[in-house]
């Protein structure tokens, strides 16, 4: 019983974590890798333009070429961990408020970490905007679609691209009336953290942007997260011979990331 109510628990801490950080759920970064994370590094690949089209000639054929996927190395450099000593308690014996309490609070700062470090590789490896005027609920929206052109500009696919934005920058795109509010959405994407669409761009709310960050506009094609292993958070007993009638609440998250093309990420800043 014990094990089926903290698969519960776990689902439903799932389920906030999926609201409060959204790029961990949302397709934000993309996981193909080559090698063997376990090793400290992966191989990922890295497309530098498509893949070439020919006209065909029935007698010569088509001209080989040659592939424009090449491989970049991302360290696997992220090590992070809980171990709470919850005493007085077996890990059978502890009351289900307080783990649920206690699974709660380690879901959260697992995740906290995790969503600044992802932030933070998007916007130190994104490309920053030369616009560095502060927005207004007269110009947000018109400065994400300035932005998202330049993805254009840059030939980055339409369809994956998503928007990540600071609370101080949602508050001016919902004065601006062209914004689609996020009453207008689907009951099952306000439940995944979206809170409106731009430009056909699903919005996301983000707390852990830079205090000068405005918004990010991605696509996760460049943009390369690995977890290499993960133990999920559960409470164990304390077998060590120093401690008496107690249990920890243990959890691992190991990952890495990167941006491999700058040109996919757009980050706009004010001074």
């Amino acid at each position: 019983m014990a094990h089926i109510t903290r698969t519960r628990q776990s689902d439903i801490i799932d389920a906030k974590l999926r609201v409060d950080f959204p790029i961990l759920d949302n397709g934000f970064f993309n996981t193909k890798y080559i090698g063997e994370p376990t090793a400290g590094s992966v191989r990922i690949p890295v497309r530098n333009g498509e893949v070439v089209v020919a006209d065909y000639d029935k007698v010569n054929g088509v001209n080989l070429t040659l592939s424009s996927t090449t491989e970049e190395l991302l360290l696997i450099d992220q090590d992070k961990a809980v171990n709470e000593l919850i005493d007085g308690y077996e890990a059978a014996a502890v009351p289900a408020s307080l783990e649920l309490d206690r699974l709660d609070s380690a879901a959260y700062a697992l995740g906290l970490t995790m969503e600044e470090y992802l932030t933070g590789i998007l916007e130190a490896q994104g490309t920053t905007s030369a616009n560095t005027t502060q927005s207004t609920s007269t110009t947000a929206y018109e400065n994400i679609l300035k932005e998202n052109n330049e993805l254009d500009f840059a030939k980055v696919p339409t369809m994956g691209r998503r928007i990540l934005v600071s609370p101080a920058f949602l508050t001016s795109l919902k004065l601006d009336a062209n914004f689609t509010k996020a009453s207008d959405l689907a009951v099952d994407m306000l439940i995944k953290g979206q809170i409106g669409e731009v430009d056909g761009l699903p919005v996301f709310k983000s707390l852990v942007l830079d205090a000068n960050t405005e918004f990010i506009i991605s696509h996760p094609q460049n943009s390369h997260f690995i977890p290499e292993c993960s133990a999920d958070v559960q409470l164990k007993d304390l077998n060590d011979g120093k401690h008496v009638n107690a249990s920890a609440l243990q959890g691992r998250k190991v990952y890495g990331a990167k941006v491999t093309k700058a040109p996919t990420v757009r980050v706009k800043t004010f001074a």
